[in-house]
């Protein structure tokens, strides 16, 4: 933003403000972490595990999930401040709720890179247990994969540097023990031998093109490793995505041609292959590996999991809806633990017993999480009553949510239309989903009978917010000023419902707002093109009378609407911020407004991705770019060092942050983590890591 404030004469004050009685400190409320919404598979592999009480533990965003099924509660790890990329529990049998996790580096107060990190800690208290924190040297940039030493006294660790170094630890020493470089290429996996003497331990790393043995000696600094021997049995060097090791302890890599290679433990050398999947199956990359008493299970891109006894036979498989990226047997060797591309969870009760057989696991067991899986996360919306939401993503999902259960309530494609994903991509998106099937926005209706849903390829969906059925469907793309080629791509990042419910405003990419009556089945009333840039925020006054908007631009603009008789709508520019000084807002989004330009930083004006003002006026929540949630007091205006409580949980830009009608409740949305957090509001901030204050300059 810098000196550029093509908005500074639109910032005045209501003429009742009476600046010395404006609030500067934080507010005395806070946010307290309730639920998190989702299951990092998108990039993370082997990462869903159980402790001994039983519960699940898992990565979301920046923080480790500890799920209890049987009461439905979640308590989180939240010593991690950028994504949790890996995740290993403790076999020794007195140290089965001990957790390692490991990180991507995060970025300081300046920009610059700082190391990631491995934490250690324990699951049966893990919002005030133990954590010992293990620094990785500079330049490591994340850790792709942790282990647990067979006794739990070391940890061994990859970095995804240049030459993914390994490393082992005394953890409970915050000592690094050994260290030696792993190669050229990405180590996906790493773990220790079973049969490891109380002096001698053997691990195995696999991974791009790469499968390794180490050997290293208990008070050594030596760690050294060797290739897995494939050429002498005629196996070709691939992509190898887990290991894990058979009751006779040799290891076992899966990779991505659908085969299992034995390897012989102490010696290297890898002696037989097996297939993934039953005879006359098609082959799937094997994406997991978990033994337990009985055999192996395997977790496989085609949406499976293959049971096989000890000898390696197929014993029975399972089907899903998306590739099985974790697979964890429970200590009884009775339950499963199944992660899924899809955000999904389960916890298959009695699967591997011999009497539960295959097939279809719908209907059968209930997934305990769902989440999002492509693309980035910004649309979300809430009901009335506050029990429900909504999210769509860029994954082609729209998903319901309870949020009183925490359960998916349906689940839907934002398009069935098959289109082509552009080589050049219209919208700053990593989605692998054409644009119709990619959408950035979300708006109930005031009744909460209609979910307006704004997509990539510029065109308004209209749904039944009960049953997920479409209204209606309009392309707006035509109403965009910026001229691409088709008149195509002009995505819809902002709507907004008048509080009347009779005009829906939405903003595009085209730098236009364009104005909808729900009444007339949406249809066009009218447009404004007074934006130089893409329309970010939109506001409509309590009287559904007045319309405020900020763009790309960091322009602020006022626009007056006026229903004329016969149902036609004209919108005027307000070019005088005086007369609208007063306006009453029933709604505050727009980050460049008088009563939040506090909140965004001179440097940086698109740092606050959007705000949010609590229903009594008194809380603003503001979105932000470093990955937290932060909490002001209002008004927060643009001359005030105004302070704020920041909350850590996601792990990418927060794209957007929203009370409930009742103020109880703020939900966030992640861009890149696709994590949906659930806060509750408390009248009194609690005490620990959570809602440190700070100093917002303005």
């Amino acid at each position: 933003m810098g000196a550029v404030k093509p908005f500074a004469g639109a910032i005045i004050a209501p003429s009742s403000f009476d600046d010395s009685s404006a609030p500067r400190d934080p507010p005395r409320q806070g946010l307290h972490l309730e639920w998190a919404y989702g299951f990092r598979a998108f990039d993370s592999k082997s990462n869903l595990v159980s402790n001994s009480r039983g519960e699940l533990v898992y990565p979301v965003a920046g923080i480790v999930v500890v799920l209890d099924p049987k009461a439905r509660s979640q308590r989180f790890f939240l010593g991690h401040t950028d994504d949790v990329r890996c995740l290993a529990a403790c076999e020794a049998p007195d140290m089965r709720d001990w957790m390692v996790s490991g990180q991507n580096a995060t970025l300081d107060a300046r920009g610059r890179s700082t190391s990631p990190h491995v934490c250690v800690w324990d699951s049966s208290d893990p919002e005030g247990g133990e954590c010992f924190t293990l620094p990785l040297p500079a330049g490591s940039r994340a850790v792709r994969t942790v282990a647990f030493s067979p006794c739990g006294h070391f940890i061994a660790a990859a970095a995804n540097d240049d030459q993914h170094t390994v490393s082992i630890w005394d953890w409970r020493a915050r000592k690094q023990l050994a260290e030696a470089k792993g190669g050229p290429n990405a180590i996906l996996q790493i773990k220790f031998s079973p049969t490891n003497s109380g002096h001698s331990y053997e691990l195995f790393s696999v991974g791009v093109k790469h499968a390794q043995v180490w050997q290293w000696e208990k008070g050594s600094a030596s760690l050294k490793g060797k290739r897995v021997a494939l050429s002498a049995g005629g196996f070709a060097l691939q992509t190898w995505n887990c290991v894990t090791f058979t009751s006779t302890g040799s290891a076992l890599i899966g990779g991505n041609d659908g085969t299992m290679l034995l390897v012989k433990a102490g010696s290297g050398a890898a002696s037989k292959s097996y297939p993934s999947t039953a005879a006359g199956a098609k082959a799937s990359k094997v994406w997991s590996l978990c033994s337990y008493d009985g055999g192996v299970v395997a977790g496989l891109s085609n949406h499976s999991v293959t049971v096989f006894d000890n000898k390696l036979s197929p014993l029975k498989s399972f089907s899903f809806d998306f590739g099985v990226t974790a697979v964890w047997a429970s200590h009884d060797s009775k339950d499963l633990l199944v992660g899924t591309q899809g955000g999904q969870v389960y916890e298959m009760t009695g699967a591997l017993d011999a009497e539960v057989q295959g097939g279809s696991v719908q209907g059968r067991f209930k997934p305990l999480s769902h989440g999002h899986m492509d693309g980035e996360l910004w649309a979300a919306a809430q009901s009335p009553d506050g029990r429900r939401a909504w999210t769509a993503g860029e994954d082609n999902q729209l998903l319901a949510w309870d949020l009183q259960s925490h359960e998916l309530l349906a689940r839907t494609v934002i398009s069935d239309k098959k289109a082509r994903a552009p080589l050049v991509r219209k919208a700053a998106t990593s989605s692998t989903c054409p644009p119709n099937q990619c959408a950035r926005a979300l708006e109930l209706s005031p009744d909460g009978h209609h979910l307006a849903m704004g997509t990539n390829d510029g065109a308004l969906t209209v749904l039944d917010a009960e049953s997920l059925a479409r209204v209606v469907h309009v392309d707006l793309n035509s109403y965009g000023q910026r001229q691409v080629i088709g008149q195509q791509g002009n995505w819809i990042q902002a709507m907004a419902f008048s509080p009347s419910g009779h005009l829906l405003a939405v903003g595009t990419h085209g730098s236009a707002i364009v104005l909808l009556s729900p009444a007339r089945g949406y249809k066009v009333v009218a447009s404004i093109t007074s934006h130089h840039s893409f329309i970010s925020t939109l506001d409509w006054s309590a009287d559904g009378e007045t319309l405020r908007s900020n763009c790309g631009a960091y322009e602020l603009l006022f626009h007056s609407v006026d229903a004329e008789a016969g149902g036609s709508v004209t919108a005027r520019q307000i070019t005088s911020a005086s007369a609208v000084r007063d306006v009453q807002w029933a709604t505050q989004h727009c980050p460049i407004s008088w009563g939040s330009l506090g909140v965004v930083p001179e440097s940086d004006g698109s740092f606050v991705n959007g705000v949010c003002l609590s229903p009594d006026g008194t809380l603003l929540a503001s979105a932000r770019d470093d990955g937290r949630v932060a909490l002001y007091r209002y008004p927060a205006p643009a001359h005030h060092a105004s302070q704020c409580r920041l909350y850590r949980g996601h792990s990418s830009h927060v794209t957007a942050a929203r009370f409930s009608r009742d103020g109880r409740r703020l939900l966030s949305t992640g861009g890149h983590d696709l994590a949906l957090l659930s806060w509750t509001v408390d009248e009194e901030q609690r005490q620990g890591e959570q809602g440190r204050t700070h100093t917002i300059e303005g």
